[in-house]
């Protein structure tokens, strides 16, 4: 009897370590199929959304995304027809996920919309109307990529620049080439650049207004005497800045420019004369990092 239970309890442990390391292996087997692979690549983090595909790895300039401090401009339509009166619709969405639609009015309007070709030979500074939560307004569109930037100040916040890009199908003819030139001449005026920018550094440029040789006296214009759009070339990285107006009866405009890297600045500038807006497209090349010092005042 000692003998048969002893033989039985024998078979009962051998059992149970077969049974424990066939688990064991299964686990094992388990486990190294669902680790990860190390050659693939790593999955994206959360939150990390590319709005404009042209966009630098770090944003030094305004615009150049959909969305800033919880705000969100989004178009009703992506793709809109050519014309000389497009229409065009949109929301800008808080931080609560609902439609704006209290703005404090900065220069004279709730909201400047800037509209600009990616080729940078189209501009139009517009001031779209607010019903209920959409804006709208009407552009002159030609075929190609075209940038919109909503510049904008929500009641109770802080300024905010949110730029989209619109898309116009069709055929376009050869493009004009955009200004490369510190002179303009438009409706029958000269206007003139002069400065030199550096990267990093607040800098002053002069510019001046011109008719057959004499100078033209500027009205104001929303608010001021010049309204400056500096846009960067490479990716439309984009600054508004305001004159000073102690010489503009003179036509003369200064403007205090900060450029945060080197590169090709295109630059627009809306001045108004005899009840008329006038828009010049110049350009400045900017190829030099002010010394940290002398921007500082040591």
């Amino acid at each position: 009897m000692t003998n048969s239970l002893t033989r039985v309890l024998l078979i009962v442990v051998a059992a149970l370590v077969v049974f424990w390391g066939a688990y064991a292996l299964g686990q094992t087997v388990a486990g190294d199929s669902e680790a990860p692979d190390a050659s693939a690549s790593p999955s994206p983090e959360h939150g990390v959304h590319e709005d404009d595909p042209h966009a630098p790895e770090s944003a030094d300039v305004a615009g150049l995304n959909a969305s800033d401090g919880g705000y969100t401009m989004a178009l009703l339509e992506e793709d809109h027809p050519a014309g000389q009166e497009v229409s065009v619709a949109f929301r800008i969405v808080g931080p609560d996920g609902s439609p704006v639609t209290e703005y404090d009015v900065v220069h004279e309007r709730p909201l400047h919309l800037i509209v600009v070709r990616r080729d940078l030979t189209g501009f139009q500074h517009v001031h779209p109307t607010l019903v209920d939560d959409t804006w709208t307004t009407e552009l002159d569109l030609t075929p190609g990529a075209w940038r919109v930037f909503a510049d904008f100040r929500p009641s109770g916040d802080q300024p905010r620049v949110l730029g989209v890009d619109l898309t116009v199908p069709g055929s376009a003819d050869d493009p004009a080439t955009p200004a490369d030139a510190s002179v303009a001449e438009v409706d029958g005026y000269t206007v003139a650049l002069a400065g030199d920018l550096a990267a990093g550094a607040d800098a002053e440029l002069t510019v001046t207004v011109t008719r057959d040789d004499a100078p033209v006296a500027l009205q104001p214009y929303l608010g001021a005497h010049g309204h400056l759009v500096v846009l960067r070339a490479e990716d439309l990285g984009y600054l508004h800045v305001h004159a000073d107006d102690a010489a503009a009866d003179r036509g003369e405009l200064t403007f205090h420019v900060g450029v945060p890297s080197t590169g090709d600045y295109q630059l627009f500038l809306d001045f108004q004369v005899d009840g008329r807006v006038h828009t010049a497209a110049m350009a400045v090349g900017v190829t030099e990092v002010a010394d940290e010092e002398d921007d500082h005042g040591h």
